[in-house]
């Protein structure tokens, strides 16, 4: 078997990896052996064709998409003090946590803590399933220039914003 025959070019995968000590390995991933459906590998430098294992091309082959990380919030559950819901910029609603949930706006009463706790675990386990745009200069484009809803977690360090919108029967989200 000659190489040109197995190792198309372009390869249908060709992988480099970058070592801390600056040195790196090459190898292309070929055309599937038929016979008992490995893939053929050529790594730079070797003459030596190798046969891999058939899972070699679906651990490989991934999309940007999938090699993403998907969840948009990051944000330790236990460390919120405080979520603030708004709409057209005006507070819905706001609630505290001192060793209890308790509302703040529009009124001060004692908030119920699973309802609280099921509105931080939706908050901080929303996950992508598309990214439309890198930027948020094409808030616009999506709806997020006016948000449907903007919901705001408060750590004692940092606030999280999360911008909801509604366009043409999709949803969309966008953090700041």
């Amino acid at each position: 078997i000659s190489q040109a025959e197995v190792i198309p070019n372009p390869p249908l995968i060709e992988v480099i990896i970058e070592q801390k000590d600056t040195s790196s390995l090459h190898f292309k991933v070929g055309k599937q052996n038929s016979f008992n459906n490995q893939y053929y590998i050529k790594i730079d430098g070797s003459d030596t064709l190798f046969l891999a294992e058939n899972g070699i091309f679906s651990t490989l082959d991934k999309s940007l998409f999938s090699l993403r990380e998907k969840t948009l919030l990051q944000i330790e559950k236990e460390k919120i003090t405080s979520l603030e819901c708004m709409k057209d910029n005006n507070t819905l609603w706001k609630v505290d946590h001192d060793n209890e949930w308790k509302l703040s706006i529009p009124e001060t009463a004692k908030a119920d803590s699973n309802i609280v706790q099921s509105i931080i675990n939706s908050f901080s386990d929303i996950k992508a399933v598309e990214f439309v745009s890198e930027t948020y200069e094409k808030k616009k484009e999506f709806g997020l220039d006016v948000p449907l809803l903007v919901l705001k977690a408060f750590t004692d360090q940092k606030t999280i914003t999360l911008h909801l919108s509604k366009h043409n029967d999709s949803f969309y989200a966008a953090s700041d």
